[in-house]
């Protein structure tokens, strides 16, 4: 200890020198520039190190803090000063930026321009690891840099690790939200922190107290919790647990640990807590495997069991209430009905005593309303249900908590609502509910409860005759399970963006959506990165995607293209992707599609990363019925019969029409170009020739098009089919001879080579490869033998397989269960054919 406080002495006189040294410095740099990199690891230290300075320099000092997405430090700089000088500035956050390593190599480029721009000295906050990049890549920075550093004591950092450690349970205990995560609680750059601060002590020689061990592992677990990685999560975990169930075990319930300068939680809620978050581990395992789960629900049933059996022990109460509830969940899975109707009314009582419980009050009222629905009573289920919404509703009228606490309760309670009310004859309002909790639940939150609420709400239209309502919710069911990997083929519909679901016991982050599997599993991933490279290369402003009916020309737009641009920039560009596949009236669609895009990149609210549900159009098993169904069952939507009317208009005004609507886009158009990059894609563009047959109704769209071609950051792309090719030949010829006429015009050479962009069948390894991919991640697994016997069927004479034939036969082997050789011969001489007949019966059955 003695070593300890010399060495605490020394680090708090050296601290006092660097705050004179920066003082000094920043009185002696005014009016000149100076450089001058602060090294310092510990926020809370940073904090108190600029109050002292503003203090003892009396400089009047701005501060800028970076965001996570800054690009260069020299125009982020200067845009925020907007041609001030300060006496000094501070230049706080570079630890935080995401592409660290390109804004110092910008900075090296530029750094005369510092010199020569900011008569006034500039402070950078610097951790060990930024420092270290700093000198590696903006060379000559020692050159022209003062450096200074603040450290923290092996007493300091002592106290740090333990009131870090001790905030992490007290925020869980005192919020009763155990969702949250550790950045959450400690901040964005926590777990950094922690570690520097160990590894600080290991170079002071110091080891630590083994409660403090065993609370930093509980941090080190949560954290690779949070980041799925669960082996890991569970060895730190279970260390962890075994000091405090040691603790229990040998000083009895009411150890108490404020001898050991960190806690005052007593041992038996430390060993619960660890209980608990080994189950939601186990729990998390559950989600991840949809068959031959149950060994994992078990296991989390019985670390959640310990958990309340230890925190009833120490008489912890409000603890108990606050973790209870996910060992319910868990009977849900394992329908231990019995079980689920005893804890219910355990956990009732509990949260009716306990603040801001509202929400676990009406989860206690939805497991009473499941178990009653099993139990078949009706009106029990439906009361209680009633009463959970009750109890959801006042707690988000009086908290203002919004669609994750909503979206992961309510669509239960109304799917369980809805049950009853059938069975009670009340079918209009179970329609009704359903129709509720499908519009206000986000499937990413539970896309299998997302999913029963689709089920029996096609089964309900369906019985009722409203058969095109039931096809459209079928094929929202089908692009659902594609999106969450539920099914590994999607079969007649177009590929979807495939997303992670939102881990149900962890704090709500959403990732964005990721390119779909089968165009990275197929080749396809070589044809998308040449479609990128054409969007980022300035002289290809337009690409034409083209090849057979059903090779995936949609799919790698929707799929593929349309994702990677959402998440990548332009020179420095947002990227606003804008898809149309209607054009009945094209102006009035385009003008919804870019009013919709923007909305998701300016207002969070909208953002693409909130996704709802896949809203997917009548695609080629549509097609097949599409007459029937909108002229014989319901006589086709609000819309169509607005499009019709358009067109029931003569010519001239149809024109005179779109050249007004036109025009305002293009203004929006090049409104955009001064801070995106648009880039609009017209799919299945045969579309628009089967729509509009008149010479002069097409010239209209060419001129739009011819000028959309001149706008800076504006790129186009057509996606037709290749017997339509011809069609384009239009572009080139003078339609209107009073139009001036436009130098390198890009549409008159519309079918050369370096426009058009060929997309063609899968090779049988590609094929191979789709199929062992798409199966493996949806746990279909196939045998091996089936898969070689599928891909050579599929391939024929012809060699090849086309896209959508694969999607139509494995979508239908995965529909019949099939998933062996054996099962797949006893089909007949032509089991692929026999496949696709099957098919196209469901698609009939589905006509009514």
């Amino acid at each position: 200890m003695i070593n300890s406080h010399c060495q605490q002495d020394t680090a708090a006189q050296n601290n006092q020198s660097s705050l004179h040294t920066l003082s000094r410095t920043l009185r002696m740099s005014q009016g000149q520039f100076s450089l001058i990199l602060v090294r310092c690891n510990y926020s809370a230290m940073r904090e108190e190190t600029v109050r002292q300075l503003r203090e003892e320099s009396g400089i009047e000092i701005r501060e800028i803090v970076l965001p996570a997405s800054v690009k260069t430090l020299y125009t982020t700089i200067e845009t925020e000063l907007d041609g001030s000088q300060p006496q000094a500035l501070m230049v706080f956050g570079l630890e935080s930026v995401s592409a660290i390593d390109r804004v110092l190599t910008s900075t090296n480029y530029v750094r005369e321009e510092f010199r020569n721009n900011f008569p006034f000295p500039v402070v950078l906050w610097v951790t060990d690891k930024i420092l270290k990049k700093l000198i590696r890549l903006v060379t000559d920075i020692e050159t022209w840099t003062t450096t200074v550093e603040f450290v923290l004591g092996p007493d300091e950092l002592v106290d740090f690790l333990g009131k870090s450690t001790d905030r992490i349970f007290t925020k869980i205990l005192e919020s009763g939200n155990w969702r949250l995560s550790n950045s959450a609680i400690l901040g964005a750059n926590s777990l950094t922190e922690l570690e520097s601060a160990r590894q600080d002590l290991q170079t002071c020689n110091i080891r630590l107290e083994p409660a403090l061990e065993a609370s930093l592992h509980f941090i080190r677990a949560r954290n690779e919790y949070a980041c799925h990685r669960i082996s890991a999560a569970l060895e730190l975990y279970q260390k962890s647990l075994n000091f405090w169930k040691y603790q229990v075990a040998f000083f009895g319930q009411k150890t108490e640990f404020s001898d050991l300068l960190f806690t005052v939680h007593p041992a038996p809620l430390l060993e619960g807590i660890l209980l608990f978050h080994i189950g939601l581990c186990y729990r998390f395992q559950a989600e991840q495997h949809r068959s031959g789960n149950r060994p994992y629900w078990t296991e989390a049933k019985n670390y959640f069991q310990q958990c309340i059996e230890v925190l009833e022990r120490a008489r912890q109460s409000d603890a108990v209430g606050i973790f209870i509830n996910q060992l319910g969940e868990v009977l849900q899975h394992l329908e231990d009905w019995d079980a689920l109707w005893n804890l219910a009314i355990k956990a009732r009582r509990l949260h009716e005593n306990m603040k801001n419980s509202a929400v676990n009050l009406a989860q206690d009222y939805g497991f009473l309303a499941r178990v009653a629905l099993e139990q078949k009573n009706w009106q029990g289920a439906k009361e209680w249900a009633l009463v959970a919404l009750n109890n959801l509703n006042s707690n988000f009228e009086a908290t203002g908590q919004g669609t994750p606490v909503k979206s992961q309760h309510q669509g239960l309670y109304l799917l369980i609502l809805a049950e009853a009310q059938s069975q009670l004859g009340e079918m209009e309002e179970a329609i009704a509910h359903l129709e509720l909790a499908r519009s206000e639940t986000e499937p990413c939150y539970n896309p299998q409860l997302y999913l029963r609420v689709l089920e029996m709400l096609r089964g309900f239209y369906f019985q009722r005759g409203e058969y095109l309502k039931a096809f459209q919710i079928k094929q929202d069911y089908r692009a659902v399970e594609h999106t969450y990997r539920f099914r590994a083929f999607i079969g007649a519909g177009k590929l979807q963006p495939h997303r992670e679901a939102i881990n149900p016991a962890a704090e709500t982050v959403v990732a964005a959506a990721t390119i779909a599997d089968e165009i990275t599993a197929s080749g396809r991933e070589a044809d998308l990165n040449r479609l990128i490279y054409r969007m980022n290369n300035t002289p290809d402003k337009l690409t034409v995607i083209y090849g057979q009916s059903g090779v995936g020309k949609s799919s790698i737009v929707t799929g593929g293209l349309v994702p990677a641009l959402k998440q990548k920039k332009i020179e420095m560009r947002t990227v606003l992707p804008v898809v149309l596949q209607v054009y009945n009236n094209w102006p009035r669609e385009l003008t919804r599609q870019l009013s919709t895009g923007k909305a998701e990149i300016f207002d969070p609210e909208f953002s693409d990363a909130l996704p709802g549900a896949p809203r997917v159009d009548l695609t080629l098993e549509a097609a097949a019925v599409k007459e029937n169904l909108t002229s014989g069952f319901n006589g086709g939507s609000a819309g169509d019969n607005e499009d019709k009317i358009e067109q029931s208009q003569p010519v001239e005004v149809i024109v005179e029409k779109q050249a007004i609507e036109y025009e305002k886009i293009i203004k929006e158009l090049q409104i955009n170009s001064e801070h995106l990059v648009t880039v609009l894609i017209f799919d299945q563009f045969e579309e628009f020739f089967s729509v509009w047959k008149e010479p002069v109704e097409r010239q209209i769209f060419f001129d739009f098009l011819r000028e959309c071609l001149t706008i800076k950051y504006l790129k186009v792309v057509l996606c037709l089919r290749e017997d339509y090719l011809h069609y384009l030949l239009e572009f080139s010829r003078a339609k209107n001879e009073t139009k001036l006429f436009i130098k390198n015009d890009i549409l008159a050479d519309i079918l050369s080579k370096d426009i058009l962009f060929y997309l063609g069948n899968f090779s049988l390894g590609d094929a191979r490869s789709v199929i062992r991919t798409l199966t493996e991640r949806s746990q279909f697994y196939l045998e091996p033998e089936l898969i070689e016997e599928l891909v050579k069927d599929l391939a024929g004479e012809l060699g090849e397989v086309r896209p959508i034939e694969l999607q139509l036969v494995g979508a239908q082997l995965q529909q019949e269960d099939i998933r062996t050789l054996t099962q797949y011969q006893e089909l007949g001489n032509n089991p692929q054919q026999k496949l696709v007949e099957r098919f196209l019966e469901e698609v009939i059955k589905d006509c009514g």
